[in-house]
This record gives C-alpha cells, structure tokens and sequence, in this order.
C-alpha cells in the first residue's frame, strides 16, 4: 500500500474515531429507522424509492467503518502477499 493511501486510511479512523463521527451514525440509525416506519404508509411509489434511496445513502454512512477496515485489510494482505 503506498503512503497516499495509507494516509487516507489513517485520517478516515481519526475521523471515524471522534465523538462527533460515533453521533453522526447514531442519528443516522435513527433515521433510517424512522424512514423505514414511514415507508408503510409512503403516498405514492415515487415517495417509496426516494425514501429507499435516503436509507440507502444512510447506510452506507452507518456502515462506513466496516468497509473502510475490511478495504484496508485487503489492502495490507495483498502488501504481505507481494501483490
């Protein structure tokens, strides 16, 4: 892995390590919760899909960290394994 990238690794879990990081995925919890009660009662189709696509764009925040270590893992085996 060069330094570029380890360097975008490192800064993504100082920011994913913060206080303010850990409410952000809280209130994003939260919201995709709420989307998802309210998605039982969604106006129209059209309504449904923007909603979907909030709680998508949601998740991927919630999930960011996982993503981010399994990315960098893959990232460190393929250094060990001389890839």
């Amino acid at each position: 892995m060069d330094n570029d990238l380890r360097q975008y690794f490192d800064d993504l879990d100082d920011m994913m390590g913060s206080p303010g990081w850990k409410r952000i995925v809280e209130d994003a919890k939260k919201e995709i919760y709420q989307l998802q009660a309210d998605a039982l009662e969604a106006p129209s189709y059209e309504t449904l899909m923007y909603m979907r696509g909030q709680a998508e764009t949601l998740a991927r925040i919630v999930n960011l960290r996982e993503v981010s270590d399994l990315t960098r893992a893959q990232h460190e085996e393929a250094d060990d394994a001389g890839l």
